[in-house]
């Protein structure tokens, strides 16, 4: 498995940066704004690296998945029940878990007492599998009536714009939709498939999700957005020929948020039907057809199908064996092995080529290894400010203990000159504080104007949105460029502390000759954007029966007692909600109005977001002077011989000496992460 081994490389050597670093600031120079290092190590540790896979209903997604997991796992012969998110990881043992639309879960472990037996992989097939007079049924927008508006009955049911969502005709399948209301209830339907399994990724972290077809929306497709907001990489699968689809403009269109867009691929798949020619061809017109949503780079060809048969070959599963697996392996094995025998190629090799698998994996591992890169180079570069600091500060111990060696009296009056500087150093940054709050304060700033502006059109986008994904759409879209210019706001007032910091420390520098500790703006900047917002908490009503225990004919107490429903919530997000409607206008109405209170909001988000960010500011630039007196004080009341000063020096010069080889090993890292 290529995918994820560049950045499983530059992650272990960032955690093992981090490690030597929590060694050496445990040894007792100053390293600040460590909670936001530790938050930001957690997340390099807990984050899964993300491949969402999309496309069409029987567009070969689950063949696809299992030739990128290397093993058969998903059933690629049966109609997934696309209500439910497949989510793929790895774990010593295989295990499926399962959630229901009641809330209920089910989990269920291979056991090792029946070797010949994947009990999970059996359970995985069952649920994600669909009775074949189903199949015209657009199931996941019947579960999503069923789990969001409690459809009991086809008559709940507006089947005209059923068959408008659905593009379906739906007039003589009334009965059947009856049937499948009847069959699924709640606690039958799954909104969540975790399946984990000892695959032969190196890459632990690595995660793949199955999403439900393009052309099968519903009920889960706020839980798609998450997934997709999220991703490294979103793989559209489509077959190579026809090589047209409108489905991959409308997902595209109306269905991913422009930040998500750079993270999108194309993959066309059954290469090996066709001639060498025919998929140049196709692949050059698919170039040519899609260019302008996505790069040329990012548009692939595969084919699964070969992909599968090479990892049964490189299992050592005879031909015959494989033959029998599958009339689609028969098909092609017959192709490749007449092929083969023609070019005096190895079956292996020439199928592993034809399937360009390995191609494929290259190229997204190099372009969605770089947002997680930028994570790690934003955890070493904050590692390098705290090398930097406590290098800087060491050089001054040195200073002043070379003054205490030749002269006491010397080295208390650097002492006093130094806290003197430290007070006027606080007193200037203040200042620089007070004037960022009169310069970014009030109704005239770019944020405003910009927020004006964005107003403006949203409204005329919504009013010409014509279904509920495009207003879905807009809405997150419109939401992130709130944050966009709330962000930009920030940056803004970072900029302009920072280049005034590094004035009056330059000068302190060359003038004082003192080291002024460099501040890490970025960890102030996201201190005070956590405090300036808060989450509410998404809940769901939900009711659970609890059932008399013991209830029996012979026993009359128990028989005649009564059930107990209890009714409770469920925190199911943190997510900016809105309530899915059934008709596209009140849908509008409803998008707007949350809108406009989301954006009315951003004057006073601003006004508290700059008080925030300021007030953090001084308390960090205060802490830091503190912090440096505590230091100063403890030096001056320590006592020591000549003979213990001199080795107090030697050992800081140690310790310094052992910061500067570590800030050469952070720097090369740097380079290397940009």
């Amino acid at each position: 498995m290529v995918i994820g081994t560049q950045l499983k490389h530059y992650r272990d050597k960032v955690l093992d940066v981090y490690e030597q670093y929590t060694v050496a600031k445990g040894s007792g120079y100053n390293g600040r704004n460590n909670k936001k290092l530790e938050k930001l190590i957690q997340q390099v540790i807990d984050r899964k690296f993300t491949l969402v896979v999309a496309g069409e209903v029987k567009a070969g997604k689950s063949t696809f998945i299992n030739a990128l997991l290397g093993a058969e796992v998903l059933p690629a012969d049966v109609l997934q029940a696309t209500s439910a998110i497949i989510e793929i990881s790895k774990a010593d043992l295989p295990h499926v878990k399962v959630t229901y639309a009641n809330g209920d879960v089910k989990e269920v472990f291979d056991d090792p007492a029946t070797p010949f037996i994947d009990e999970s992989k059996v359970f995985l097939s069952e649920v994600c599998s669909l009775q074949d007079k189903y199949r015209s049924v657009p199931v996941t927008l019947v579960d999503s009536l069923i789990i969001h508006h409690n459809v009991k009955s086809v008559k709940d049911i507006n089947i005209e714009a059923l068959e408008i969502q659905s593009g379906l005709k739906l007039a003589n399948s009334i009965e059947i939709i009856q049937d499948y209301i009847t069959e699924h209830s709640l606690d039958k339907i799954p909104v969540k498939i975790q399946y984990q399994y000892p695959f032969k990724w190196e890459f632990n972290q690595l995660q793949i999700v199955d999403s439900p077809g393009v052309n099968a929306r519903g009920g889960v497709q706020d839980l798609t957005f998450e997934y997709m907001d999220n991703a490294n990489a979103i793989l559209f699968i489509h077959p190579i020929k026809p090589v047209e689809s409108e489905s991959l403009r409308k997902f595209i269109d109306t269905a991913i948020q422009d930040q998500c867009k750079d993270s999108i691929f194309l993959v066309l798949t059954h290469a090996g039907l066709y001639s060498d020619d025919d998929v140049d061809r196709l692949y050059n017109e698919a170039v040519r057809l899609y260019s302008d949503i996505i790069a040329k780079e990012k548009i692939l060809v595969v084919d699964s199908m070969l992909k599968l048969i090479h990892i049964d070959l490189a299992n050592g599963t005879p031909i015959e064996e494989i033959e029998k697996t599958s009339a689609a392996k028969e098909d092609l094995l017959s192709k490749f092995i007449r092929k083969s025998e023609k070019n005096n190629i190895a079956l292996s090799t020439l199928i592993l080529d034809v399937s360009r698998f390995d191609h494929m994996l290259s190229a997204i591992d190099e372009f969605s290894t770089k947002a997680p890169l930028l994570q790690l180079y934003a955890v070493v570069d904050k590692i390098r400010i705290g090398y930097g600091n406590a290098a800087g500060e060491l050089n001054d111990k040195i200073t002043r203990l070379e003054h205490k060696k030749k002269s006491p009296q010397e080295f208390e009056r650097e002492i006093a000159r130094v806290e003197k500087l430290l007070g006027e150093y606080e007193l200037l940054i203040k200042k620089v504080a007070e004037h960022a709050r009169i310069k970014f304060s009030g109704m005239k700033t770019d944020s405003i104007n910009q927020w004006k502006d964005l107003r403006l059109s949203f409204h005329d986008i919504i009013n010409s949105s014509k279904s509920e994904e495009e207003i879905r759409k807009h809405f997150y879209d419109f939401n992130n460029r709130i944050d966009d210019i709330l962000e930009r706001f920030k940056e803004n007032i970072a900029a302009y502390l920072r280049e005034e910091c590094e004035k009056i420390g330059t000068k302190f520098t060359a003038v004082h000759h003192m080291h002024i500790p460099e501040i890490d703006f970025d960890a102030l900047s996201d201190t005070s954007k956590e405090e300036s917002y808060f989450q509410k908490e998404v809940k769901e009503r939900r009711t659970r029966t609890n059932y008399v225990q013991g209830r029996a004919w012979y026993n009359l107490w128990k028989f005649w007692e009564a059930d107990e429903v209890e009714e409770y919530y469920v925190v199911v997000g943190h997510n900016t909600v809105f309530d899915a409607v059934k008709f596209v206008d009140s849908l509008r109405f409803k998008i707007t109005k949350a809108f406009d209170n989301r954006s009315n909001a951003i004057p006073d988000d601003q006004t508290k977001l700059l008080s925030t960010y300021l007030n953090s500011f001084e308390d960090e630039i205060s802490m830091i002077i503190k912090s440096l007196k505590d230091t100063l004080q403890i030096e001056k009341e320590k006592k020591k011989t000549n003979q213990e000063i001199v080795e107090e020096i030697g050992l800081t010069e140690t310790e310094l000496g052992d910061i500067k080889t570590e800030l050469i090993r952070v720097n090369e890292l740097l380079v290397n992460l940009k």
